[in-house]
């Protein structure tokens, strides 16, 4: 198994897993402590490497799928009936992370004040590949296609090594979005959303071994950054918008010295 996922509750129990043997289930608690596959995709070309699920505000059960072929998957629940609905080239070379935007548009809750948002829920994905980029898809009404967003500015800094994992962060309609990735460069970089709605860098973390994950808060305010070297570092923007080391948490306690008890 490489990764699994838990879906929101609002949907029932359900989990979706993924394998290198390229197959994406999601499985369902049909009674107390019993689970079944309900669903089993074995499309995809090489390894599954994660699942995302959709935001619950998009009243609908949808799960994207990113795989070593390069490509992503759209698995959707209609009817009662699992579907895969949508699969296109994302990263040449494969995908190594996939995560969905919040529903909600940033700035509604500040642009709407007390009136209702009567916009429709977004539905868009970042994504992050073996050929060292990032980048955003959204959902083509029109065309009924999933299409590149062109807004992530790589000017200033950029991965060097393979993207293994990408996070966009949570959010209530508050100003900007933002985004987490991480690479086998041993960075992880958080990108936000300007006023011209393209994502610039912000901060570049640097870590002692290639970072693997990296995970943010349910609130959206802090990232969990985890490195192959069993250290996880905590980061939160301050009120002078930079970014500052709250933790530094290695595994166990074999690297730190043994305090001896007082003997009477």
């Amino acid at each position: 198994i490489a990764t699994d996922s838990w879906g929101h509750p609002k949907n029932g129990n359900l989990l979706a897993s993924c394998s290198y043997d390229r197959k994406v289930c999601i499985w369902q608690e049909v009674s107390k402590n019993q689970w079944r596959c309900v669903y089993e995709d074995n499309q995809h070309k090489a390894s599954v490497n994660a699942v995302s699920w959709a935001p619950h505000e998009l009243n609908a059960c949808m799960l994207a799928s990113a795989s070593a072929d390069g490509t992503v998957s759209i698995h959707t629940l209609k009817n009662n009936r699992w579907e895969r609905e949508a699969a296109f080239m994302a990263h040449p070379g494969g995908v190594n992370g996939v995560s969905w935007a919040p529903a909600v548009q940033s700035g509604s809750l500040i642009a709407q004040g007390n009136t209702p948002n009567t916009s429709p829920p977004l539905q868009k994905i970042v994504t992050g590949g073996c050929d060292n980029k990032i980048k955003i898809w959204y959902f083509n009404g029109t065309k009924g296609s999933w299409d590149q967003a062109h807004i992530i500015k790589e000017e200033k800094m950029m991965h060097r090594g393979w993207v293994r994992d990408v996070a966009w962060a949570p959010s209530l309609g508050l100003p900007g979005n933002t985004i987490a990735s991480c690479s086998e460069d041993r960075t992880a970089i958080i990108w936000t959303e300007g006023k011209d709605k393209n994502f610039e860098p912000v901060k570049k973390i640097h870590c002692k071994d290639k970072v693997w994950r990296v995970s943010w808060s349910v609130m959206g305010n802090i990232l969990a950054v985890a490195s192959g070297s069993n250290n996880v570092t905590l980061w939160k923007q301050s009120v002078d918008e930079t970014w500052q080391n709250l933790a530094d948490m290695d595994e166990g306690l074999s690297n730190k010295p043994e305090t001896k008890a007082a003997t009477g």
